[in-house]
């Protein structure tokens, strides 16, 4: 995974990598490459597109040892970290 709020791909060959970096750095993320891996900050990018420009490109998510996907993305949008407040709850009334 990467730093906080933002996720990191591995690819095959550096080639891809400066490929995917290229163009992930054109739709305006700011990316960050070391080799054959680039890593983005989600700060109001899209993980979507990020995914399928890193997949077009034969890149992967990369994950630290012991995380699985779902935990590399819940990291990558800070969704632990989104407050809904008491008042926006509202309770299911049955039909009356």
């Amino acid at each position: 995974m990467a730093r906080g709020g933002g996720v990191r791909f591995e690819f095959p060959d550096e080639h891809q990598a400066a490929l995917a970096f290229s163009m992930l750095q054109e739709l305006g993320y700011e990316p960050e490459r070391r080799g054959r891996e680039v890593e983005i900050r989600l700060d109001g990018n899209d993980l979507v597109s990020a995914l399928e420009i890193a997949s077009a490109h034969g890149g992967e998510l990369a994950r630290e040892p012991g995380a699985g996907a779902e935990d590399s993305l819940a990291s990558a949008y800070g969704i632990d970290e989104i407050p809904i407040p008491a008042h926006a709850v509202e309770p299911e009334w049955p039909d009356a």
